[in-house]
């Protein structure tokens, strides 16, 4: 039950978030800011394929925990690819993340496998 409650509560911040960043994409002329859920959600609805949500590891509280979301490709099931910040844009110290940030595609678990 803990976990739908969290679930549903980061659910109610990105949504409002989404709408808003989407409106600010089209009429400023910004670099793209993203989270992992938006990044997920793009490129499932352009290539298909499923969306995996699980808990993030890097939390700085164990109790703290907030969904991440990445995404699969349907036709080998092995390309998994997630969207986290930066290396500069990143702040471990921070209790709850950047609802929207400049990242990094990433295959796998393994940070060595960078897209772009």
């Amino acid at each position: 039950m803990r976990s739908l409650i969290r679930l549903l509560f980061w659910g109610s911040m990105w949504i409002p978030g989404w709408i808003i960043t989407t409106i600010i994409r089209k009429t400023r002329k910004k670099p793209r800011l993203d989270n992992c859920l938006t990044w997920a959600l793009r490129k499932w609805d352009k290539e298909g394929g499923y969306l995996v949500i699980r808990w993030c590891t890097s939390a700085k509280y164990p109790w703290m925990r907030w969904p991440h979301f990445m995404w699969l490709s349907s036709q080998y099931h092995e390309e998994l690819r997630h969207f986290i910040p930066r290396d500069d844009v990143a702040k471990p110290e921070r209790v709850i993340p950047a609802l929207f940030f400049q990242g990094k595609v990433v295959r796998g678990e393994h940070e060595e496998n960078v897209d772009n």
